[in-house]
């Protein structure tokens, strides 16, 4: 009897252990989803109070427009500029308006009110697109506005001085290195070196979040969600075989020649089939199924893009023998 009775004892201490384990674990995740969704909850007040702003000074634009001529100072001078951040890097004298934008922008444009409603614009569609961003870089509410609106001077500062460079890829492709050269500078100098290698790290997986937010959708439709932990183990995965074999180089006059076509097709094939080699094991059954769907779509369109490609190489008239078609520049 003594036995039986030590071994209801043994069973019932693992069962209480086991039950205090699953306790401590739920509360955690418990925890973990409540932060979670304030943060989501604060983000999305962000973005609709970004919005608001928008529509005001949309509002504010129209009335400018339509208004005498000396309303326009007394609109300007109710909204502050913005930090001058970046401005040295404007493009030079002589060409244009300063964005570069012609006559698609207006009067209203070039004043404070009007640069406040560009920089509330694009930070709206940054917070849209890098949705996870603070999640991933681990920043609260507080530091995720400093770093958007930093982002969003930065892209407008940018996008004024590439208008000066229009025809220009050398040029432009250097001003694009001094640009993220200078974000990534102004980050640091802001939030600190971890801080701004983790952004650098973030903007090279952006392509691979893309790509997994699309078949996230795909599995959610097919009532087999990804996981957290999926999604960010297929997007490791497809981060390491995109820096495992680069892209082909596009050719130095920037022209998308059928070779080149055909070579990125190819690069695109066979990173896909590295991909589904990383990321099949990671799925359940029936999200294995519904990816090799995708895979199978996607390659039946690279296929169809193939052959138009080879058919506009072969409607090319041959090269004269004394004068040899150059290879595609590496």
């Amino acid at each position: 009897m003594k036995p039986k009775i030590i071994a209801l004892c043994v069973v019932a201490a693992s069962a209480a252990t086991t039950l205090v384990y699953l306790e401590a674990t739920l509360s955690d995740t418990r925890q973990r989803l409540a932060q979670e969704s304030t943060a989501r909850a604060a983000a999305e007040a962000r973005v609709r109070e970004l919005e608001s702003q928008r529509s005001h000074f949309q509002s504010s634009m129209w009335q400018e427009r339509t208004a005498e001529p000396a309303a326009p100072k007394a609109v300007a001078s109710a909204v502050p500029a913005p930090t001058a951040r970046f401005a040295d890097r404007g493009p030079p004298d002589g060409f244009g308006p300063t964005w570069g934008r012609g006559a698609r922008r207006s009067d209203f444009d070039n004043t404070p009110a009007g640069q406040h409603a560009r920089l509330v614009e694009e930070e709206v569609r940054l917070r849209r697109m890098y949705a996870d961003m603070p999640k991933a870089l681990g920043l609260n509410a507080a530091q995720a506005d400093k770093l958007f609106n930093l982002i969003a001077e930065h892209q407008m500062a940018a996008e004024d001085a590439e208008q000066a460079y229009s025809g220009d890829r050398a040029g432009r492709q250097a001003l694009e290195a001094q640009q993220a050269a200078d974000l990534s500078t102004a980050i640091q100098d802001m939030f600190g070196s971890q801080t701004s290698e983790q952004f650098q790290a973030y903007q090279q997986s952006v392509p691979a979040r893309r790509q997994v937010d699309r078949m996230s959708d795909s599995m959610t439709a097919a009532n087999a969600p990804l996981s957290d932990a999926q999604r960010e183990s297929m997007i490791t995965a497809m981060v390491t075989e995109q820096q495992a074999v680069p892209r082909p180089q596009r050719p130095e006059d920037g022209n998308m020649t059928p070779d080149y076509q055909a070579a990125m097709l190819q690069w695109q094939q066979d990173y896909s089939a590295r991909v589904q080699a990383r990321v099949e094991p990671l799925l359940t059954p029936q999200q294995q199924a519904t990816y090799q769907e995708q895979v199978a779509l996607q390659n039946a369109r690279r296929a169809n893009q193939m052959a138009r490609i080879q058919n506009r190489q072969g409607s090319q008239p041959a090269a004269p023998p004394s004068q040899p078609t150059a290879p595609l520049k590496q």
